[in-house]
């Protein structure tokens, strides 16, 4: 019974491997593995660049939690974010957390950050400060419900990849500053930008 529960439960790209689940999973996996690598070779290769060797605390997390993808889209980022650790020419270094960061987002979540980074990336220091989005707008692009909108931004306030613009001052009692916490009008941490910018290449 439990085998026949399970089998209702696994996507189709699973079953295409046939035989027994775990073994299945695994194919699956290093099928997904050995795509994510390539794809971080293809990236590399257009921009002319000789992979360099990346630390095992940085290459093991981003090849294991890659492999779990199914969206195409997220699997890019993956690629991405291997394609930077490789390229020691890169401005964008690969922090430490920026692998369990990913694996935390939703493919919707890391398209509204990318819509958020897409408005920002040419701008200087001072306007990226100044800029932010509507949450009418998030709404609208994403053909979400409020209260999933909501939802979605908690996640990356809690991952620190979004803030209210009252975070950087205003009211304040002495020295410091009343933080008000609204989800009408977000923008993006510096943390933000920079995890954005290691999930493009």
């Amino acid at each position: 019974i439990a085998e026949k529960f399970l089998g209702t439960l696994v996507s189709p790209a699973l079953e295409e491997g046939g035989g027994m689940l775990s073994d299945t999973v695994k194919f699956w996996r290093f099928k997904n593995q050995i795509n994510l690598v390539l794809k971080a070779k293809d990236f590399l290769e257009a921009k002319g660049i000789t992979p360099s060797k990346v630390l095992p605390k940085t290459l093991i997390p981003i090849i294991e939690n890659g492999s779990l993808e199914e969206d195409e889209g997220m699997k890019n980022r993956w690629s991405s974010m291997l394609a930077h650790a490789a390229d020691n020419t890169s401005e964008v270094k690969i922090r430490p957390g920026y692998p369990d960061i990913l694996k935390q987002l939703s493919p919707l979540e890391v398209k509204i950050l990318d819509t958020f980074y897409n408005q920002v990336k040419d701008k200087t220091k001072e306007e990226q400060d100044k800029k932010g989005i509507i949450k009418e707008k998030v709404i609208k692009f994403a053909q979400i419900s409020g209260e999933e909108y909501d939802v979605l931004v908690e996640n990356l306030f809690r991952l620190g990849l979004c803030r209210t613009p009252s975070s950087k001052g205003g009211v304040a009692i002495g020295d410091y500053p009343i933080v008000l916490r609204t989800y009408d009008f977000i923008e993006l941490t510096p943390m933000g930008i920079d995890f954005a910018k290691a999930c493009q290449y």
